[in-house]
Order: C-alpha cells, then sequence, then structure tokens
C-alpha cells in the first residue's frame, strides 16, 4: 500500500507530505516487521520518503502508483518539490522508486547508478529529458514482460525539446529499461 502523509509515519516528516509505503503479511493483516527499517523499535512496515533515506527529500512528495515486478521488485511512480536525485528543474518533477520488495532497500542500479547518492531514483528533470524545465507528475507506472517500465502523466514542459506545450499541461507516456531506469 501506498499513499502520502503529512505526519511521521517512520521519522521525521521531511515537508508538508511525505510519501510512504506499507507492507502488510497477507496472513495476518499485520505490518511486516521485516519492511522499512526493520529495526523491531517503531513502525516497522512502514519506509516513509524523507530526508532519513534520500538526500533531500525536505520538501513535499506523492506517491501515485506503485507495481510489483515478477522478481520482487516495486516501482513507485510520483512527485516531488524536493530533489530527489538532482536538481528540481520545476516546482514539481516526476519520480520512479525501484526498490526491493521484501525489506524496502533501493536498488543502488536504478536511476544514474553511481553509488553516490540516492540510488534507486529516477527523478524526471533536465538531467535525462531535454526540457523537464517546468511542471511533471507521474500518475501511472506499468511493466511488461521485455523488461521495460512503462510510466504516465503529465508535464507543462517540452519533455523532447521539439514540441512546444499544447496548453497548460500535456500528458507523456515515457519507456524505460527496467534494470537502470534509462529512457
Amino acid at each position: 500500500m501506498a499513499g502520502y502523509t503529512d505526519g511521521t509515519l517512520s521519522g521525521a516528516n521531511g515537508g508538508y507530505f511525505d510519501a510512504f509505503i506499507i507492507k502488510m503479511s497477507a496472513a495476518s493483516g499485520l505490518f511486516d516487521a521485516t519492511f522499512g527499517d526493520g529495526d523491531g523499535a517503531n513502525d516497522d512496515g512502514i519506509l516513509q520518503i524523507n530526508a532519513s533515506n534520500v538526500t533531500d527529500a525536505s520538501l513535499n512528495e506523492w506517491v501515485r502508483d506503485i507495481v510489483l515486478d515478477g522478481a520482487g521488485n516495486l516501482f513507485i511512480a510520483g512527485r516531488t518539490s524536493s530533489s530527489l536525485s538532482g536538481a528540481n528543474a520545476g516546482d514539481n518533477d516526476g519520480f520512479i522508486i525501484k526498490m526491493e520488495a521484501t525489506n524496502g532497500t533501493f536498488d543502488s542500479s536504478f536511476g544514474d547508478g553511481d553509488g553516490l547518492d540516492d540510488d534507486g531514483i529516477l527523478q524526471i528533470n533536465a538531467s535525462n529529458t531535454l526540457d523537464a524545465s517546468g511542471y511533471e507528475n507521474v500518475t501511472s507506472i506499468a511493466l511488461d514482460g521485455a523488461g521495460n517500465i512503462f510510466v504516465g502523466g503529465h508535464t507543462e514542459s517540452s519533455l523532447d525539446g521539439n514540441n512546444s506545450n499544447g496548453g497548460e499541461s500535456d500528458s507523456f507516456t515515457l519507456m524505460l529499461d527496467v534494470w537502470d531506469g534509462q529512457l
């Protein structure tokens, strides 16, 4: 289960809204204590996206969709006002997070994969598109059998650098590689 909160589920609130992912046991319906920080102390089963697990999640993060692949990875899609994995290019940027579904650790090979910071997160901004200088919101995510991720949403930018925005916002679909998150 995923969503967003203005409270503190498993750590300090990093902005007004923080995204969260909850894992529950199918058998008992209780939180799965191995997910999240798994320290047995508090709120195990909940992973809140905030400054404790992302270098800069100091503003707002919203989860819009979540999908599980056959290998046990979670893919989370949403939008952020923070700079999760690079500079925020507009008021809000879309993001995709890949994490291991058993314990909620980010997959360090996804995103930029440089091993330095915030690997496991791909933020849609000018570093990976020709023009993502405005508002981008990822609202849906799907996987295919060939190892591709498809995300959809809306933008106020010209993502390909060629087509001007046709109105207040335009819809988009992006195809990413499931292994590293590259366009």
